[in-house]
């Protein structure tokens, strides 16, 4: 296949396209960041806006239903006296006048109505007593307060909660829209250790769907609305279409994202309880998107079946792990998983990876051989520049990036030079080999009798610490000085080694 510029592949000119567009669409100046990290960002930005607006718009809807509750239990006459003034008029004013009256009186007998009566659903336009189409004249009593989205939120299972919950889900599981949306009521397991298992169905098409299950925490740090909380709410708000598809044996009556919003996706007809439908969801996730203006960016374009491939995408890029991929998706095959980690971005980012390991690892090959910069063919300024940012521990090791900011949690922030010499074992910036230099072999050799010194003073003092923090330094010290030492390859090398180190007079600091 023939290769166009950037080394993109033809077949893939529109997807790049859309990558750039949207960095451009979200910024106001040109970034000299590589692409995979303004991806990167783009994709954190957007999918943290959208779970946040959607985790704002859940409480709002809770809000309300809770509201239009207690309405209910404020209502000062009984269901059958409603009833009974239904019956005897007729008309819009005629209802109100007798029966709905303006204000917070008027709604508390309309939502009690509707509970009693109705289960918690709104009658269909078609719905007639007596003779008289009552569910029309109710209609026009529901634009008195706000339309019958509005009063389906006090009753607690609007369109706006469906929207909200299955968002939540999908953005944190990575749920593809069909999961989300056939979601279970006991899709919640019992609490351990502030942990609920949450469980789904994995649609896969034209196969055998597959019961899936992950750990989530009751309370999350990260949010004001856990998972777990958001499927709680939709629990509570739904309780009374759950209720009333049992009652009439409907087989809707275990799912989750109950709905009472008719049978077309913008009219509520009927009182039928039912799973939301797809396209009710792609209606009202740009509606939702529209309303914000954190999503204004890309609010007409939005459909819910791209949230997926962008969670995917961005573990993808966070951890460059097609295992990471694969275990978010809960795919069975890696394969599956390449087809949502091998993307433009992630291809640039691999390119770039390769290409910088190269050059490291020709950089650390030759750390003492003066003019490698000629010798490799790499320019005397990015030559420098790699070896600059690489820093000799001093321990036997290099670090490929010392001022990172990996170990922050120690007090090492990015930009410091670090200085946690005791988490160098399992520090992802170690790096992944030992070079066989004499000066090197001498540190190591001078490390290694450091820590045996130091063992005996420590192990007694505080023995939990000792073999937490440093034994594993001195297990790799002496494995590493192991192989060195008996390699006929490396046998000279190692006795100059031996030979600096008998003759140094190295510090290190105590191994407390």
């Amino acid at each position: 296949m023939r290769k166009v510029r950037l080394g993109v592949e033809k077949t893939e000119i529109p997807g790049a396209l859309a990558y750039f567009t949207a960095l451009a669409s979200e910024s106001d100046s040109i970034s000299d960041k590589p692409i995979p990290d303004q991806v990167l960002e783009l994709l954190d930005k957007r999918l943290s806006n959208l779970r946040k607006c959607a985790e704002k718009d859940l409480l709002e809807q809770y809000r309300l239903f809770k509201h239009g509750q207690d309405l209910i239990k404020m209502c000062d006459v009984s269901l059958r006296e409603i009833e009974q003034r239904i019956e005897l008029g007729s008309g819009k004013r005629t209802l109100i006048d007798n029966v709905f009256t303006p204000g917070d009186k008027g709604l508390s007998r309309l939502l009690c109505y509707y509970k009693g009566a109705h289960g918690g659903c709104r009658p269909g336009e078609g719905y007639e007593v007596n003779g008289r189409w009552l569910g029309k004249e109710l209609g026009e009593i529901e634009r008195e307060y706000g339309g019958a989205e509005s009063v389906l939120r006090w009753l607690g299972h609007g369109r706006r909660l469906l929207t909200c919950v299955s968002v939540i889900t999908m953005v944190d599981q990575a749920l593809n829209v069909e999961s989300a949306r056939t979601l279970k009521r006991d899709c919640l397991g019992p609490v351990e250790s502030g942990m609920r298992r949450f469980r789904w169905t994995k649609c896969r098409s034209g196969k055998k769907s597959k019961d899936q299950s992950e750990m989530f925490p009751v309370k999350d740090g990260l949010h004001e609305v856990s998972l777990v909380k958001a499927v709680q709410i939709a629990l509570e708000c739904t309780e009374s279409l759950a209720a009333k598809a049992g009652a009439e044996g409907a087989r809707f009556k275990n799912y989750l994202l109950l709905s009472n919003s008719g049978t077309t996706r913008n009219s509520y007809t009927s009182e039928d309880v039912r799973l939301g439908a797809n396209d009710t969801f792609l209606n009202q996730i740009r509606k939702f998107a529209s309303e914000h203006e954190e999503l204004a960016g890309f609010a007409d374009e939005l459909t819910q079946d791209q949230i997926r491939p962008s969670v995917l995408l961005h573990v993808a890029l966070q951890t460059q792990s097609i295992i990471a991929v694969q275990r978010k998706g809960k795919h069975r095959s890696s394969k599956t998983s390449f087809l949502y980690a091998h993307k433009l971005p992630t291809q640039i980012a691999g390119n770039a990876n390769i290409q910088s390991f190269m050059q490291h690892l020709q950089v650390l090959s030759s750390w003492n051989i003066e003019g490698m910069a000629e010798k490799t063919g790499i320019p005397k300024d990015r030559f420098d520049a790699l070896r600059a940012s690489l820093s000799d521990v001093g321990l036997g090791v290099f670090c490929q990036d010392p001022k990172a900011g990996e170990q922050a949690s120690q007090g090492y922030g990015e930009g410091e030079m670090c200085g946690a010499i005791d988490k160098c074992p399992g520090c992802p910036k170690r790096s992944d080999y030992i070079f066989a230099t004499p000066e090197n072999i001498a540190n190591l050799i001078c490390w290694k009798d450091h820590l045996e010194k130091e063992r005996d003073i420590r192990m007694a003092e505080n023995p939990d610490r000792w073999l937490s923090i440093w034994e594993p330094w001195v297990v790799f010290v002496e494995v590493a000085l192991e192989k060195l030492s008996a390699s006929r390859q490396f046998m000279k090398i190692y006795k100059s080694g031996e030979v600096l180190a008998a003759s140094s007079n190295a510090s290190y600091p105590e191994c407390t």
